[in-house]
């Protein structure tokens, strides 16, 4: 059966602890609590727009060890299919060990990426991405090279995410159609200071139909061909950022699926974003459409 938008990319273990501040070398702070969850840019936004009420797919590999079960496990607890997802035997798979700052909820991220860079091209679906609306990427590796080369063919759109500047990123963008990355790697991709003014560079450079740039409280901005749209952020008191990313992205999808307006689209994402900041449970705080919903309501337009 055919799904709204097939996700080819990380899905990683969190391993994350609030700490008292963010060590320096030799030094040793106190944990405050920990937990492990799920996570991931694509895994984050697949989940967000299952929470939203879309179908989507999973394709990819992860190791068979206890970390790869926790992931698929909850995928099928989401609803999000895997049919095509390859538990490996002897691979490992991809974790990150997150630090918390406690006072200003600043984080850094240790990433093993395990299998997650070389998911060899025959755990795609390649029927199932030309059937989708929408593929939806985060990485270079041959399964997602396969994935977008199939969804070009069928005239599927392809959505690229981008949390750091990996290599091959460049030749995914040139088959690209959305790109929404973390705003300092768009600048640094165009060697551009001015977030805005990178987005128009990419846009150009990559011939994409749309790029974003996020902007924590202060929200997002959308260029297109057509011009420039802002969108205010929320202020909240945020526990911690992790994920947040991956749900603005997820639920940018949801509102570009659904044909609205670029700000209603974008102030809705702000609104789930905003939301995935309140908690530190991982896909736990990923908000549903009524919660998104709800939380707009109580806002002034």
């Amino acid at each position: 059966m055919a799904v709204d938008v097939v996700g080819v990319g990380l899905a990683v273990v969190d391993l994350k602890a609030t700490v008292t501040s963010i060590p320096q070398i030799d030094e040793t702070v106190l944990v405050l609590d920990f937990h492990k969850h799920h996570g991931g840019p694509v895994g984050n936004a697949l989940v967000t727009l299952q929470r939203l009420g879309m179908k989507t797919n999973y394709m990819g590999m992860l190791g068979d060890d206890e970390y790869g079960r926790f992931i698929a496990d909850g995928m099928k607890v989401e609803g999000i299919e895997t049919n095509s997802l390859r538990l490996s035997e002897g691979d490992s798979t991809p974790f990150s060990i997150v630090l918390v700052d406690a006072a200003t909820k600043k984080r850094s991220i240790a990433f093993n990426p395990g299998c997650g860079l070389s998911v060899p091209a025959d755990t795609v679906d390649l029927n199932a991405v030309k059937s989708a609306k929408l593929l939806h990427v985060d990485i270079y590796t041959p399964a997602v090279i396969a994935a977008c080369e199939a969804a070009r063919e069928a005239g599927v759109p392809v959505s690229v995410d981008a949390d750091a500047l990996f290599p091959g990123l460049e030749e995914v963008l040139e088959m690209a159609d959305i790109f929404i990355p973390a705003r300092e790697i768009g600048c640094e991709l165009v060697d551009e200071k001015d977030p805005v003014a990178a987005a128009e560079r990419l846009l150009k450079k990559y011939d994409l139909k749309l790029v974003g740039v996020t902007r924590g409280k202060e929200g997002s901005v959308t260029i297109t061909r057509q011009g420039i749209v802002s969108a205010p952020g929320f202020e909240i008191d945020a526990v911690d950022t992790t994920g947040a990313g991956g749900v603005y992205q997820g639920a940018y999808l949801y509102g570009h699926l659904k044909g609205w307006p670029i700000e209603r689209t974008a102030r809705f994402a702000n609104a789930a974003a905003a939301l995935m900041c309140s908690g530190m449970n991982g896909w736990g705080d990923i908000p549903t459409l009524e919660q998104v919903e709800n939380f707009l309501g109580g806002r002034a337009a």
